[in-house]
């Protein structure tokens, strides 16, 4: 299971490390000191509590940006275990609070103004923080439950606990802040496409222009992919054309060997199945010749959208042009689309 849906999870994580910054808009200048400092407040969060057990050592609360931690607060936990952290943060996000000596860390969907406790201790950390104070605490205490270590279960079987509790969680409130952090153990995948749209619909509407808001636009993008590109005759192709199809897209270049050792098979399938509904979409590389592309090369705007790092690279839509599978070569991919043509 796992392995199954591992592709469409590092796709997943790629394309979200390419959604770029929201940048604020500006206030008005004339605003006064008071509502300068109104605004910096509700900037502010707290967090605090009691760990037994980690008494003396380092906490922080960082934000995860670009591959590297962006320090908000840092403290030392005191003799009786208590601590408190305060700090400025720009909007919802995913934050993380860390113990370094336990090498654990908790995923916060901080919002400015958010007070959070904590009443664990060292070795139940990560996995039982008892946090209180805001809503979305309930969620971040049931999930913690699931990266615990699972007695009587294989890894396969805590892996479907944990994709049914995110997918069941989604749907019962699609504004829950805490979606931010779920949203990375959701398998971008056409079974989970009712969770993201309603997602999309909740964080839009509440947290408009965020990251978070992006991000998950992006991941219905993924899912549904939506794009027009020029054929070689400069003509606009898009491929919501082909809904009603199921479609293979190909991403290639003339100058990719894989690519040209694998066209003969892409070729025989288009020949065996267009009757069927089969069709394919080949999206070139290349920066002077194309099929279909913007002549952008690795630059081209389709490959940051879909987290591209090699070619040949293959993506296969249902006949609602919903993403099915991806990466796929050789006979595994063919029998990909030979099922998806059989399902009416």
């Amino acid at each position: 299971m796992i392995k199954k849906y591992l592709p469409h999870l590092i796709i997943l994580l790629v394309a979200l490390g390419a959604v770029g910054y929201f940048v604020y808009q500006n206030r008005d200048l004339s605003d006064s000191n008071n509502e300068d400092r109104k605004r910096e407040k509700a900037k502010s969060v707290t967090i605090k509590g009691v760990i037994k057990g980690a008494e003396g050592m380092d906490i922080s609360l960082d934000f995860p940006a670009e591959n590297k931690l962006e320090n908000i607060s840092k403290t030392k936990i005191s003799a009786d275990g208590s601590f408190e952290l305060t700090g400025n943060i720009k909007e919802l996000n995913v934050y993380q609070l860390t113990i370094p000596n336990l090498k654990k860390a908790i995923p916060l969907s901080l919002l400015p103004g958010d007070q959070i406790t904590l009443k664990t201790n060292a070795d139940e950390f990560a996995f039982k923080p008892n946090a209180s104070g805001t809503e979305w605490c309930g969620t971040l205490n049931k999930f913690a439950q699931f990266t615990a270590p699972q007695p009587g279960l294989s890894p396969e079987e805590s892996f479907q606990q944990l994709t049914t509790f995110v997918k069941s969680e989604m749907l019962a409130k699609p504004e829950n802040p805490f979606n931010v952090v779920l949203l990375y153990y959701l398998i971008p995948s056409a079974d989970n496409i009712k969770v993201l749209e309603e997602v999309v619909t909740a964080y839009e509407f509440n947290y408009p222009n965020t990251i978070p808001a992006l991000r998950f636009r992006k991941t219905l993008n993924l899912v549904r992919p939506q794009f027009a590109l020029k054929t070689l005759e400069g003509k606009e192709f898009d491929i919501a054309t082909l809904k009603g199809k199921v479609v293979l897209v190909d991403f290639w270049a003339s100058w990719c060997g894989p690519c040209r050792k694998e066209n003969p098979n892409i070729v025989a399938m288009y020949k065996k199945y267009k009757s069927k509904g089969f069709e394919i979409v080949s999206i070139s590389l290349d920066e002077d010749y194309n099929h279909i592309s913007d002549l952008g090369g690795w630059n081209s705007y389709v490959i940051g959208e879909f987290g591209i790092s090699s070619i040949p690279y293959t993506m296969v839509l249902d006949r609602n042009g919903l993403l099915l599978a991806q990466g796929l070569r050789g006979p595994e991919l063919e029998e990909t689309i030979k099922k998806a043509l059989d399902e009416k």
